[in-house]
């Protein structure tokens, strides 16, 4: 589905790495579907790490996953080194798929985000609200629906608000709904109308977080990349809505790469 040029003499990784980071004991299909979309996106190589009880299922699930896990089967300040490493080799992380709340996942989660580098996609259970107490130079990608930006910033998701938000901040955020709202870091919202009611469905938002993560990971800027993949991920659903009733994040996924623009 991807447009996104590429150099004719380019070698494998030249067209975007993308790490995820995210499952616990419980959540497994998360971090899958988050990598599905960056797969999907056109990256080319994709690296996860989940908890050792969900490595062969996310093995599985992918020929060219390169997968690595946890210490424990969630979270903890024990696998911050070795996920600070694959990070550093890497365009663009996404962190909070699938994580779950255990306090020292919350914990672990600060520790990395105080020490990263690069652009960080942040969604799911990554959106908690010790957040706004770590300052960092570089650019995160906040995908928050309206219980998550209230969870996060302590008010409610105006437009007004997330304008605020993106430029204090200076992230870009995607603010997920019935219509999305895109800020950029001078404060500019963008909306995307495009989208349906079976869109609701677990994992689409998983999905859309890998594939805005890819698109970053190809060159394009965090805020290009979210319009672009919102736009497209609604389409996608549209599209879909009329000959289905009910669909998977899956099913989403296999009709975006056969999409034309």
């Amino acid at each position: 589905m991807n447009t996104l040029s590429r150099e004719h003499n380019s070698h494998k990784g030249d067209n975007g790495k993308v790490f995820i980071i995210g499952g616990n004991e419980i959540f497994h299909g998360a971090p899958i579907l988050a990598a599905k979309g960056a797969e999907a996106s056109g990256v080319d190589l994709i690296f996860i790490a989940v908890p050792p009880c969900q490595k062969e299922v996310t093995k599985n699930a992918g020929l060219n996953f390169i997968v690595q896990n946890f210490e424990e089967d969630h979270l903890t300040q024990k696998d911050i080194p070795a996920l600070l490493k694959r990070s550093h080799d890497t365009d663009v992380t996404i962190i909070g798929n699938g994580l779950g709340k255990n306090d020292n996942t919350r914990k672990a989660l600060v520790e990395f985000l105080r020490a990263v580098e690069g652009v960080v996609v942040i969604d799911a259970d990554g959106l908690i609200e010790d957040l706004m107490r770590i300052r960092r130079p570089y650019a995160w990608v906040l995908t928050p629906h309206d219980e998550e930006f209230q969870r996060v910033f302590n008010t409610d998701a105006t437009p007004e608000n997330i304008s605020q938000a993106a430029q204090e901040r200076q992230c870009v955020i995607i603010k997920k709904g019935t219509i999305d709202l895109i800020s950029n870091t001078a404060g500019e919202i963008t909306e995307n109308k495009t989208g349906c009611p079976q869109m609701t469905v677990g994992g689409t938002g998983d999905a859309l977080a890998g594939i805005i993560a890819g698109l970053i990971a190809q060159g394009l800027t965090p805020f290009e990349a979210a319009k672009k993949a919102t736009r497209s991920w609604g389409e996608v659903g549209e599209r879909l809505s009329k000959t289905h009733h009910s669909f998977t994040g899956e099913e989403m996924l296999q009709a975006y790469k056969k999409k034309d623009s």
